[in-house]
């Protein structure tokens, strides 16, 4: 996670936004000139601990570096001070639970906890939950950094006038509104693998996806099926090819194997069709998206 980016964003984003705040408070004049009195600068990272390997964006892993990036802050300037507060929830054990309750969480550190004398910045990894975090820190006039989490809304100053994001992931509406438009795909058929072990991911980009998609001026159809019944997957082929010609698939490695297999025999990968599919980042939580298996059945899956 790009955490050297994250400060150093954030040194340049605490003078802008320093003065759009207005905090006239910190300068006082002097015989000899403007002097700055020290600031007390806070990074409030919302979030919830644990050490499950496929959520990343956990405290756990990513409070160290918040508390790293202070110690480091407080040797530049230490004119300043610098200090750090985590909100948590116990209603929010991981990512899915976030968007749900993060409002209610900085709400209640707004107003019940927050100094207002210093100068508070809200320094997040966040996963699921930017936008309704976007939309608390504008209407505050808080300065909102995620490392992780990302929109396109971020690129609207109307919608977003306080959020900066340092993550190298774009989000998989944006990958697929992109990639669609650019290739003047118009209608597609996505499909989320609605087995229970499903990342939840894959069920949350589903659902950003196919939220964006009319935006972005695509048409689609929806459609869960589970990939582990060969009827099933027989079935949702059937219909894709009734509909569209390009089919998103939202799920593990092994469905979408399943599924080109049984495509294959159906006789749908001449040329006549094209699968997608989206992962997020290189991790054994996500499988990895492979043809070679070494199985009989490798070179059927190219």
């Amino acid at each position: 996670m790009p955490f050297a980016i994250l400060f150093c964003t954030l040194l340049f984003s605490l003078w802008f936004f320093s003065v759009k705040a207005n905090i006239a408070h910190v300068e006082r004049l002097t015989g000899n000139g403007t002097e700055q009195s020290p600031l007390h600068i806070e990074f409030v990272s919302t979030g919830f601990f644990g050490y499950d390997h496929h959520e990343p964006t956990s405290l756990s892993y990513n409070a160290p570096a918040v508390t790293t990036g202070l110690q480091r802050l407080r040797q530049l300037y230490p004119q300043h001070r610098w200090t750090s507060t985590f909100i948590t929830d116990p209603q929010s054990p991981s990512c899915p639970f976030m968007p749900g309750n993060v409002y209610f969480m900085l709400s209640q550190w707004y107003y019940s906890r927050r100094n207002s004398s210093r100068l508070s910045i809200i320094v997040t990894p966040a996963c699921t939950e930017g936008s309704p975090m976007n939309e608390f820190a504008g209407a505050h006039n808080i300065l909102l950094i995620t490392s992780a989490a990302a929109d396109l809304e971020i690129r609207d100053r109307q919608r977003s006038p306080t959020w900066l994001s340092t993550t190298p992931f774009a989000s998989a509406n944006a990958v697929f509104c992109s990639l669609l438009n650019n290739l003047n795909w118009t209608t597609v058929f996505a499909s989320l693998d609605s087995q229970e072990k499903v990342v939840m991911y894959h069920a949350y980009a589903f659902m950003r996806v196919t939220t964006k998609l009319t935006d972005c001026g695509v048409l689609f159809t929806a459609s869960k099926t589970s990939y582990s019944d060969d009827a099933s997957v027989r079935q949702t082929l059937g219909e894709f090819n009734s509909k569209s010609r390009v089919f998103l698939y939202f799920g593990q490695p092994l469905g979408l194997r399943i599924l080109l297999l049984a495509a294959t025999e159906l006789g749908m990968t001449k040329g006549d069709h094209a699968y997608l599919a989206v992962v997020p980042w290189s991790s054994p939580a996500f499988g990895y998206f492979t043809w070679q298996l070494n199985a009989d059945d490798d070179e059927v899956c190219i």
